[in-house]
């Protein structure tokens, strides 16, 4: 969409050329007056010298002579000079009317509808690239013009532009004579002309045309000042390609404004309006060279510049940029255009002159395209052909650097692809949602993971069985190793119990703008199931360097139009908190910790993750079949750091086909030399500490509150209110039955064949994994070295004799204790007989028992006829028993016939001696 605009904003014209000026409303007023002054009064006057010359004498005698006289003929000469004077006054006159019908206003120079390029630049004001649509045009005041480049202009161009009133005599001369010798239209256009042509009238070669463009030229010179007309001149003028104006031609050559030209760099563009795509550098240079040459010497003829000057200028080598160099970061610019676009609409975009300062640092943003494009250079031997970077400020959201691909304009790799912005799997970069959303839920850093080959129930009877990195597992590990080292159950264990849909809800809080259908997920999806986009996950990484706060990238920094209003302007705001200090510093303290990766990364600098000198954290992600490679990290971004940045680095191939492997460093070293260069001398800030979060102490395995068999322990970080509990269950103390080592029975603690031993059950995070992990204990730790890894579930079957000797089933018998009276004790005639029945386990689900006096049975029973004596206890009141010595005794039987009973009628079980005495 194409907007009017005041052409001239310099103020230069007096205010008798203003529109609406008094005396411009005299003289369009009495334009008409003189028209008709020159259609009937110059008739008149003619007839009126002719009738006064036939009056006077000498005229008269020679009428009379005729021919005969020698002045006739010169009579006849003057006479027909002046006619053919006043005949071609008239059809000037003539043809100014009847062109002057239909001609535009001059002031449509300064008050019409052109078409604008938008600027697009640097946070730092460089230009990165203009916006346009059919032709790219910058506007720029005649004080923006070099003085060497409105000289040469006007050498080359118009000498006499400041001595004429619009057209050159000489110049009309010449071009009379082409067309009256040669037949072609051309010359003789002046600097005002060439205006006219290229703004007001069409570029057809016409006699018509012409006309029009000399009546015109007339006008404007009578409206505006010499420098207004060379300064829409500049402004109007093709210089090859699209550019249009001398400012666009200065950026589409030199890559520089105007303001900036050299005098070698302004005669070559001087040279170029005659015939632009004849005279182009980039079609034929020696041709250009000799064009600037002619410039150079119409300069040193008309006084502006020195032949010394002038030969130094041909021997100068003009750099030129490339036309695809003239536009810088050029996949940011096109993420720029497409937002402005949105907001503006494609045309205002293309045409309304809107100038954009975004975000870019230029200069930062080179380095960075430049360590990608090496890097992935070296990495071709791998398979590797395209790599991508973005780099923000956590603490405002602003993206200082988006490198979308090696190069733009590499089609083979499909280079204008801007994989920053594109949807591709992110491996285990994006674990740290997954452990933040279970921070949420009470998890934290010491929660043992059991990482393990585990088989996952995932429904409709199918399972999921994901592998570690090489098939590499490391069992027990607290939440902080299995993060920092990424290892791939223990995350999906961890998904398994947070769970898909609160990790996604997670994921969009933070930023992730994809994932929006968790029904297609499954727990695949911590270890890069689905696709994310590296400016998304970027952005939600910074969501930790700032403490919890989200802050969505942001690109563009001021929008102004052409006449300067500001349409946006972007204020750093408070952003979203979606996380609290506490969970966020949890991330950082894991991902920072050098030491948490050493199990996959090794020590030392950890291909690079380690940054000595500088707190950093940062997460790694490779996808199935090496087809991404990724590595995003950031430092700390609270309100006084000085070194806040988040960068993402992406290596692969835009056709999604994998790479080596075996190569998994990649992205990792363009990481590395990023955040390098970007911290530089810079301090070392470390994340600071929140209020709420605690120190802690666990035991060694299970990652329990300490228990009172607890061996080893380990101490963490907690959010207050989340430290374990639940006292360690994992280490145990069992009484063991000495022969067999199996749980102590009765029988063998009433014989005192028992022991008490420590023992470790390693316990699953879930009861449907323990089969995996009993698995595993038994390739890991097999018995015959580790019998503590095996604690005894079975009861000892073993039978006792009363001397304490192992005997076999068929001298197994209950044993029989008499508890109550006690041996010699006098009683009355009414009292109670309690006794204790100890048989084997596997004997214990029947027993009968007899109680005997004086080896006469008085009663038996098969049920406890004493519950508050405990298990197997048994009781019987005899009464009314005569006064005297008596022997008391209980025999018992057990479900496999084993019995302590002897011969009928008597007991071989227990037996003791009493008094019963009389009231």
């Amino acid at each position: 969409m194409n907007r009017k605009r005041r052409y001239l904003p310099t103020g230069a014209r007096s205010w008798r050329k203003e529109r609406g000026g008094i005396l411009m409303r005299i003289l369009s007023a009495g334009g008409r007056t003189v028209v008709s002054i020159l259609r009937h009064g110059v008739l008149g006057v003619f007839e009126f010298a002719i009738w006064l010359l036939s009056r006077l004498p000498y005229f008269r005698k020679l009428r009379e002579r005729g021919k005969r006289s020698r002045l006739y003929w010169a009579n006849l000469a003057v006479s027909f000079c002046l006619f053919t004077m006043i005949a071609t006054t008239l059809f000037v006159g003539g043809v100014f009317i009847v062109f002057s019908k239909d001609l535009p206003s001059p002031d449509r120079l300064i008050d019409r509808e052109i078409s604008l390029s938008t600027k697009i630049y640097d946070r730092r004001g460089e230009l990165l690239y203009d916006i346009y649509g059919d032709v790219n045009r910058t506007l720029v005041t005649i004080d923006q013009v070099p003085e060497v480049v409105r000289q040469a202009t006007i050498a080359i161009e118009d000498k006499s532009f400041y001595h004429h009133r619009g057209f050159d005599p000489r110049g009309i001369a010449r071009a009379i004579y082409q067309i009256a010798v040669h037949h072609n239209l051309q010359g003789g256009s002046t600097i005002t002309q060439q205006l006219v042509k290229n703004a007001l009238l069409s570029k057809e070669r016409t006699l018509p045309r012409k006309i029009k463009e000399f009546v015109l030229a007339l006008q404007i010179e009578a409206r505006y000042s010499k420098d207004e007309i060379l300064q829409m001149y500049l402004n109007e003028t093709p210089y090859g390609g699209q550019a249009i104006g001398i400012e666009a031609a200065a950026r589409s050559y030199f890559g520089k404004s105007v303001s900036k030209l050299s005098l070698a760099e302004a005669t070559m563009l001087a040279g170029l309006p005659a015939a632009p795509s004849h005279f182009s550098p980039r079609r034929d240079p020696e041709l250009a060279k000799w064009r600037q040459a002619q410039v150079l010497r119409r300069m040193v003829e008309d006084g502006y510049i020195t032949q010394e000057e002038a030969d130094k200028a041909k021997e100068e080598e003009l750099k030129y940029v490339s036309e695809g160099a003239s536009i810088k970061a050029p996949h940011f610019v096109m993420y720029v255009r497409e937002l402005l676009a949105d907001r503006y609409g494609e045309a205002m975009v293309e045409h309304g002159g809107l100038q954009v300062t975004t975000t870019l640092d230029l200069k930062l943003h080179n380095k960075f395209q430049k360590i990608v494009t090496e890097e992935i250079k070296q990495d071709r031997i791998y398979q590797v052909t395209n790599g991508a970077l973005v780099a923000l400020n956590p603490k405002t959201g602003e993206i200082l650097s988006m490198v979308g691909s090696i190069d733009y304009f590499n089609k083979k790799i499909k280079g204008q692809y801007n994989v920053v912005l594109a949807e591709r799997q992110p491996g285990s970069a994006i674990k740290p949602i997954t452990y933040v959303a279970a921070f949420k839920q009470g998890y934290s850093p010491a929660t043992t993971l059991i990482d393990i080959p585990t088989t996952f129930d995932i429904g409709y009877g199918r399972t999921y069985r994901p592998a570690d990195f090489a098939n590499r597992y490391h069992g027990i590990l607290p939440v902080r190793k299995a993060l920092g080292s990424s290892k791939n159950v223990a995350a999906v264990k961890m998904l398994s119990l947070v769970g898909i849909e609160n990790m996604i809800a997670t994921a969009h809080e933070m930023g992730i703008t994809t994932l929006n259908d968790p029904s297609r997920y499954g727990l695949s999806v911590t270890l890069g199931g689905g696709e994310v986009k590296l400016l998304d996950l970027m952005a939600a990484f910074t969501c930790f360097s700032t403490g919890g706060i989200r802050r969505d990238p942001v690109a563009i920094l001021k929008v102004t139009d052409y006449r300067g209003n500001v349409l946006e302007e972007f204020k750093p705001g408070g952003g979203i908190r979606v996380l609290t200090e506490q969970q966020a510093y949890l991330i950082n303290n894991i991902l920072s910790d050098s030491n948490a990766r050493t199990l996959t990364f090794g020590g030392g600098t950890q291909m690079g993750l380690n940054i000595p000198g500088h707190t950093v954290a940062v997460k790694t992600g490779t996808t199935h079949d090496n087809r991404d490679n990724w590595a995003l990290g950031y430092t700390p971004a609270h309100e006084n750091s000085p070194v806040a940045v988040a960068i993402g680095a992406w290596i692969g191939n835009n056709d999604n086909s994998p790479m080596n492997p075996n190569f998994f460093a990649g992205s990792a070293r363009i990481w590395n030399k990023a955040m390098i260069t970007f911290l530089g001398n810079k301090p070392d800030v470390k994340f600071v500490r929140p209020k709420g979060i605690v120190g802690g102490m666990v035991d060694g395995l299970s990652g329990k509150a300490l228990g009172p068999f607890s061996t080893t322990r380990r101490s963490d970080i907690f959010i207050a209110g989340a430290v374990p509990t639940e006292p360690d269950d994992w280490h145990q103390e069992l009484e063991i039955c000495t022969p067999d080592g199996k749980l102590a029975s009765d029988a063998c603690r009433r014989v005192g064949k028992t022991v008490k031993k420590l023992y470790i059950k390693i316990t699953a995070e879930r009861p449907e994994w323990q089969d995996d992990v009993d698995a595993w204990v038994r390739k890991a730790y097999p018995k015959s070295k580790y019998p503590q890894y095996y604690p005894p579930t079975e009861i000892s079957n073993l039978c006792f004799d009363s001397s304490g000797n192992k005997v076999g089933d068929l001298e197994c018998k209950p044993i029989v204790d008499i508890t109550e009276p006690a041996e010699g004790a006098t009683i009355g005639q009414s009292f109670t007989v309690k006794a204790t029945v100890t048989v084997a386990e596997d004997r214990d689900d029947y027993v009968e028992v007899k109680f005997y006096l004086d080896q006469t049975t008085l009663w038996h029973t098969t049920r406890n006829a004493d519950p508050a004596c405990g298990k197997r206890c048994y009781s019987f009141e005899f009464s009314d028993v005569d006064p005297g010595s008596h022997r008391i005794g209980v025999c018992a039987a057990d479900a496999k016939g084993g019995t302590n009973e002897g011969p009928p009628g008597t007991c071989a079980g227990a037996e003791i001696g009493v008094t019963v005495s009389s009231p």
